[in-house]
């Protein structure tokens, strides 16, 4: 019973130098949005907080995309994103199975 309950583990998900790359990065975009937000609170403009800036999207279309237009594209990646987490999350934590409860 315990074999058919085991988690699926990620190969290097508990290597000492994966775990240090994924807090740096975590480390980095911490400091990316605290700044961003620094940006939109002293200056008064959401452009610093919107997702298509912060991810440099909005250098590939300069001045043809509406900022509203590009707000709206911001929220939608973000929720896309984390959709795409929280099923990856989801996916990962379920248990694999054996074989051996279709055996007994």
């Amino acid at each position: 019973m315990m074999d058919s309950m085991k988690r699926r583990q990620l190969p290097g998900y508990d290597h000492p130098l994966a775990i240090a790359l994924s807090y740096t990065m975590l480390a980095c975009a911490t400091i990316h949005l605290t700044i961003s937000l620094f940006m939109t609170a002293l200056t008064g403009d959401p452009y610093y907080v919107n997702m298509m800036h912060i991810l440099s999207i909005d250098l590939l279309f300069p001045s043809t995309i509406d900022t509203n237009i590009l707000g709206l594209g911001g929220v939608i990646l973000m929720v896309v994103i984390w959709l795409f987490f929280v099923f990856m999350i989801h996916r990962h934590n379920r248990p694999m199975d054996l074989g051996n409860a279709r055996r007994q």
